[in-house]
């Protein structure tokens, strides 16, 4: 445990500051270590920027990018730095808002979580680290706190996971974000980036995916959030790709032999869809394939 004295001997800070330094390049989820550094950071011992330095290089090396625990330290360092004042009623188990002084440590921050993922495939935790700040900075620009700018930011940042998902099938994490972003969009009732939203049209993108790539099960959980945000203008377009490409596959299942396995999957992927949907197998269930 830190001690909390300001006097403590200079000589002290340092070997506490390097051996808990030392501990996290060794196990970046060692709490004690974490917890001691934020301890110097809110007694003024540590710059918050410069810890922020210090987890930017971590989260950069692929044995560090997976760790939640150091994620979530990097959020409370996120908090502090932009506003020193939290630092006397923050804990290390707290934080308050996530800020950014500027777009451009925004653009600093999303270029992190991109590396992230990109040393780590399939980064649930840095993934959910840029949902967590998007989020964020939604619930400012609602309040009319808009710093960075967040309708091209948004505009960017569905675009941009768009893109990351064309040539990222299979990846879970990035398929929640899009999707968590949009629905916190749709939630907060906000019409014009509800027409942001609506204007980027991840039904298509999710449809046209998942045909290409139907054994992928990502794919089948965009398609089923997608069709559920759709706008009514749209419900032709669902009921098309309902009729010419699920209903075959759920059909699929009744056969007893000669179905390979992925094919199986695929069917079991179908029938999800249309229960979510809430269309029950007697509606579909015309025969065998």
């Amino acid at each position: 445990m830190v001690q909390r004295n300001h006097d403590l001997d200079a000589s002290l800070i340092r070997i506490l500051a390097d051996s808990s330094s030392i501990l996290l390049l060794a196990n970046p989820s060692h709490q004690t270590a974490l917890n001691a550094r934020k301890h110097l950071v809110r007694m003024h011992l540590i710059d918050p920027h410069a810890e922020l330095c210090f987890t930017s290089s971590l989260l950069s090396s692929q044995h560090c990018a997976k760790h939640a625990e150091l994620w979530y330290h990097r959020r409370w360092l996120l908090s502090a730095a932009y506003d020193a004042n939290l630092l006397a009623i923050a804990g290390v188990d707290s934080f308050g808002p996530i800020r950014f002084a500027s777009g451009e440590a925004l653009r600093q921050e999303l270029q992190l979580v991109s590396r992230a993922c990109e040393l780590y495939p399939r980064n649930y935790f840095a993934w959910t680290h840029r949902l967590i700040c998007m989020r964020s900075l939604l619930s400012d620009y609602l309040t009319g706190i808009d710093i960075v700018g967040f309708i091209p930011i948004l505009r960017n940042e569905i675009a941009g996971i768009k893109q990351w998902i064309d040539h990222h099938v299979s990846d879970y994490s990035a398929v929640h974000t899009i999707l968590g972003l949009s629905q916190a969009v749709f939630q907060s009732g906000d019409s014009f980036l509800m027409g942001i939203i609506i204007e980027e049209n991840l039904l298509d993108h999710a449809i046209s995916l998942v045909q290409g790539y139907p054994s992928h099960e990502a794919l089948w959980m965009y398609t089923r959030t997608a069709i559920s945000i759709s706008d009514s203008q749209q419900a032709q377009q669902i009921q098309m790709f309902i009729d010419c490409f699920v209903q075959p596959f759920v059909q699929l299942q009744c056969s007893k032999t000669g179905v390979e396995e992925d094919l199986v999957k695929v069917s079991q992927y179908a029938r999800q869809l249309l229960n979510r949907r809430g269309i029950s197998q007697g509606q579909y269930k015309q025969g065998c394939i």
